[in-house]
């Protein structure tokens, strides 16, 4: 008689099925962090077990992007608050803080025009052929002659 295989070995750090609950928790933290691993350890469920969901239960997509939208809006907040009104950082000299400065972010400024204003700000690329005086380009296709055989 041969006995029977043991089953796989779940891969390391794999969480076990969802418990009853776990979408309080999840939503909460994609809500606060909008990164759904972290929402995943958050609520001890497995992600794929989520993406299912999101796939086949249109009430839990639709909470799903509000929370993601939700967390958007925080890191909306905090870039605007830190290009337009700065971050204080300490100066230092010889390991002593000596005063402070305030430093603002160019790029974050530069990331919220671009999102609220992309018709002004955004990075256009185009190529645009166009013939005299901005006008039509004229195309005139001519048959090749085949070359003269006879010419050797």
């Amino acid at each position: 008689m041969v006995a029977p295989k043991n089953p796989k070995p779940k891969k390391p750090g794999r969480k076990p099925n969802a418990l009853p609950g776990w979408e309080i928790p999840f939503f909460a933290a994609l809500k606060e962090y909008g990164v759904i691993g972290y929402a995943c350890d958050a609520a001890s469920v497995n992600r794929s077990t989520v993406m299912d969901r999101v796939e086949k239960d249109p009430d839990f997509k639709s909470e799903f992007d509000a929370s993601r939208e939700s967390a958007t809006d925080k890191l909306e907040r905090e870039a605007f608050r830190r290009a337009h009104n700065g971050v204080e950082e300490a100066i230092y000299h010889k390991g002593l803080e000596i005063g402070r400065i305030r430093k603002y972010s160019d790029t974050l400024l530069i990331f919220l025009l671009k999102g609220n204003r992309p018709d002004k700000y955004r990075e256009t690329f185009g190529n645009q052929l166009s013939g005299v005086g901005g006008g039509p380009i004229h195309i005139v296709i001519q048959e090749a002659t085949p070359p003269d055989d006879t010419a050797a």
